[in-house]
Protein backbone atom coordinates (compact mmCIF):
# COMPACT_ATOMS: atom_id res chain seq x y z
CA UNK A 1 0.00 0.00 0.00
CA UNK A 2 2.82 2.40 0.86
CA UNK A 3 4.46 1.73 -2.49
CA UNK A 4 1.31 2.76 -4.42
CA UNK A 5 1.03 6.04 -2.53
CA UNK A 6 4.68 6.88 -3.27
CA UNK A 7 4.13 6.19 -6.97
CA UNK A 8 0.96 8.29 -6.97
CA UNK A 9 2.78 11.13 -5.16
CA UNK A 10 5.66 10.97 -7.65
CA UNK A 11 3.21 10.99 -10.58
CA UNK A 12 1.48 14.13 -9.31
CA UNK A 13 4.81 15.87 -8.67
CA UNK A 14 5.90 15.19 -12.25
CA UNK A 15 2.51 16.35 -13.54
CA UNK A 16 2.68 19.63 -11.60
CA UNK A 17 6.26 20.33 -12.66
CA UNK A 18 5.50 19.70 -16.33
CA UNK A 19 2.39 21.89 -16.16
CA UNK A 20 4.39 24.76 -14.71
CA UNK A 21 7.15 24.24 -17.29
CA UNK A 22 4.71 24.42 -20.22
CA UNK A 23 3.42 27.90 -19.39
CA UNK A 24 3.14 30.03 -22.53
CA UNK A 25 4.68 33.09 -20.89
CA UNK A 26 8.37 32.95 -20.10
CA UNK A 27 10.04 34.78 -17.25
CA UNK A 28 11.26 37.45 -19.67
CA UNK A 29 7.65 38.46 -20.41
CA UNK A 30 7.57 36.95 -23.90
CA UNK A 31 4.41 35.02 -24.80
CA UNK A 32 3.96 32.50 -27.60
CA UNK A 33 0.65 31.66 -29.26
CA UNK A 34 -1.08 30.95 -32.53
CA UNK A 35 -3.09 33.91 -33.74
CA UNK A 36 -4.79 35.55 -36.71
CA UNK A 37 -3.82 38.84 -38.31
CA UNK A 38 -7.04 40.78 -38.89
CA UNK A 39 -7.62 44.01 -40.79
CA UNK A 40 -9.91 46.41 -38.92
CA UNK A 41 -11.45 49.80 -39.58
CA UNK A 42 -11.13 52.38 -36.80
CA UNK A 43 -11.86 56.05 -36.22
CA UNK A 44 -8.74 58.15 -36.86
CA UNK A 45 -10.50 61.40 -36.03
CA UNK A 46 -13.96 63.00 -35.77
CA UNK A 47 -14.61 62.63 -39.51
CA UNK A 48 -12.01 60.07 -40.52
CA UNK A 49 -11.81 56.29 -40.85
CA UNK A 50 -8.63 54.29 -41.29
CA UNK A 51 -7.58 50.65 -41.61
CA UNK A 52 -5.02 48.83 -39.50
CA UNK A 53 -3.95 45.28 -38.70
CA UNK A 54 -4.41 43.73 -35.27
CA UNK A 55 -3.58 40.36 -33.75
CA UNK A 56 -6.44 38.14 -32.50
CA UNK A 57 -5.55 35.17 -30.29
CA UNK A 58 -7.65 31.99 -29.93
CA UNK A 59 -8.90 33.41 -26.59
CA UNK A 60 -10.22 36.45 -28.54
CA UNK A 61 -7.61 38.77 -27.06
CA UNK A 62 -6.94 41.69 -29.40
CA UNK A 63 -3.59 43.46 -29.69
CA UNK A 64 -2.14 46.24 -31.84
CA UNK A 65 1.32 45.21 -33.07
CA UNK A 66 3.89 48.00 -33.07
CA UNK A 67 6.08 46.39 -35.72
CA UNK A 68 4.05 44.00 -37.91
CA UNK A 69 6.20 43.14 -40.94
CA UNK A 70 4.76 44.11 -44.34
CA UNK A 71 4.69 40.44 -45.48
CA UNK A 72 2.20 39.63 -42.71
CA UNK A 73 -0.29 42.43 -43.40
CA UNK A 74 -2.95 40.14 -44.84
CA UNK A 75 -6.51 39.85 -43.53
CA UNK A 76 -7.32 36.55 -41.74
CA UNK A 77 -3.73 35.31 -41.97
CA UNK A 78 -3.03 32.53 -39.42
CA UNK A 79 0.35 32.99 -37.72
CA UNK A 80 2.48 31.77 -34.85
CA UNK A 81 3.72 34.70 -32.84
CA UNK A 82 6.11 35.45 -29.99
CA UNK A 83 5.40 38.84 -28.49
CA UNK A 84 6.01 41.06 -25.51
CA UNK A 85 3.20 43.02 -23.86
CA UNK A 86 3.95 46.71 -23.41
CA UNK A 87 1.04 47.48 -21.08
CA UNK A 88 0.41 50.61 -23.16
CA UNK A 89 -2.47 51.72 -25.37
CA UNK A 90 -1.97 53.67 -28.61
CA UNK A 91 -2.44 57.42 -28.75
CA UNK A 92 -6.08 58.32 -29.48
CA UNK A 93 -6.90 58.12 -33.20
CA UNK A 94 -3.42 56.74 -34.04
CA UNK A 95 -4.48 53.06 -34.08
CA UNK A 96 -7.24 50.76 -32.82
CA UNK A 97 -7.55 51.00 -29.03
CA UNK A 98 -6.02 47.64 -28.15
CA UNK A 99 -2.89 47.06 -26.09
CA UNK A 100 0.35 47.59 -28.00
CA UNK A 101 2.65 44.58 -28.35
CA UNK A 102 6.20 44.22 -29.62
CA UNK A 103 6.64 41.32 -32.02
CA UNK A 104 9.69 39.21 -31.17
CA UNK A 105 9.09 36.56 -33.86
CA UNK A 106 6.30 35.81 -36.31
CA UNK A 107 5.84 32.99 -38.82
CA UNK A 108 3.13 31.49 -40.98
Amino acid sequence: MLKKSKITYLFFCVLIISTIGCNKENRDGISTTTATVVQVKYACGPACDAFSFIIRTPANELFTPIDLPQDFRTNNLPVKIRYKNTGKLPIRYAAPGYELIEIVQISR
